[in-house]
């Protein structure tokens, strides 16, 4: 809490900053995976396999929340589920030379922010996450001919890398060329076929084509760079009614835009 002077009077400010704004993504994007598997059978031994394919974005969110100054940004939360693709794996006996292929299809896959950061810098339009800790949870099917066929979950998490661009201009957000590192997870014990000893698996999705967008509300409602009082004035002046000064989306101006707005205050 901190005090400010605004118009002669002393106003107790609480530390709210702008409200979170919510960033969809389209449905519908294909999204390339690379996928590395290493397989460990008794009969064979441990081998690895590599392949590639498309899945389709089924929903994905970032929710953020951009101090008014536009320098900084807090991430609260990221969701992302894509379904679909197809796996051609060849593993190689390493004791008898035989040739094991596996057809492994993709049912879902599910990443979820689970350590959100606060005080990421935006820098030339850029922001960074270095080693958040995400969530995954990978439904497939499958068929071999030494591994048999059927079906797996596997829920584990990792810390990654992920970062991107982003911009605000006329009310819209928007977050861009996102670079998710690689994911490395081991199927459960519970999960794996009969006969296996492990399934490790490294995940690289390419979101580079997925786009975030939302409304963004900030507390400069004239777009002059500070929140000053011609701001305060206009907020005042749309008391009760909606439209601009309705900065935490409630849908009417009010107390609660009062209060982000002080907090924001900068002049």
């Amino acid at each position: 809490m901190s005090l400010r002077m605004i118009a002669g009077s002393l106003v107790l400010v609480s530390s709210i900053a702008q409200a979170d704004v919510t960033l969809d993504a389209v449905p519908g994007a294909l999204v390339p995976v690379d996928v590395q598997m290493t397989l460990d059978v008794p009969i064979f031994g441990s081998s690895t396999a590599n392949d590639s394919t498309t899945t389709t974005l089924i929903e994905s969110a970032f929710s953020v929340q951009p101090t008014s100054s536009f320098d900084m940004l807090d991430v609260n939360a990221h969701s992302l589920l894509m379904q679909g693709g197809q796996l051609e794996l060849d593993f190689f006996c390493s004791i008898f030379g035989c040739l094991e292929t596996v057809i492994v299809n993709v049912d879902s896959l599910r990443l979820n922010l689970l350590s959100p950061p606060a005080d990421v810098p935006i820098v030339n339009d850029t922001w960074a996450l270095n080693s958040v800790r995400y969530g995954l949870e990978l439904d497939f099917s499958y068929t071999g001919g030494l591994v048999g066929s059927g079906v797996s979950t596997t829920i584990a998490d990792d810390f990654i890398s992920i970062d991107g661009d982003i911009t605000q201009a006329d009310g819209l957000l928007l977050m861009s060329n996102i670079g998710l590192q690689t994911i490395s997870v081991g199927v459960l014990p519970e999960s794996l076929p009969s006969g296996v000893n492990s399934i490790d698996i490294t995940i690289d999705a390419d979101l580079g084509a997925v786009i975030y967008a939302g409304i963004y509300v900030t507390a400069d409602i004239d777009g002059d760079g500070q929140v000053c009082g011609s701001d305060l004035a206009q907020l005042l002046g749309n008391w009760g009614n909606s439209g601009t000064g309705d900065l935490d989306g409630s849908g009417s101006v009010g107390g609660g835009d009062l209060t982000v707005l002080l907090s924001a205050w900068n002049c």
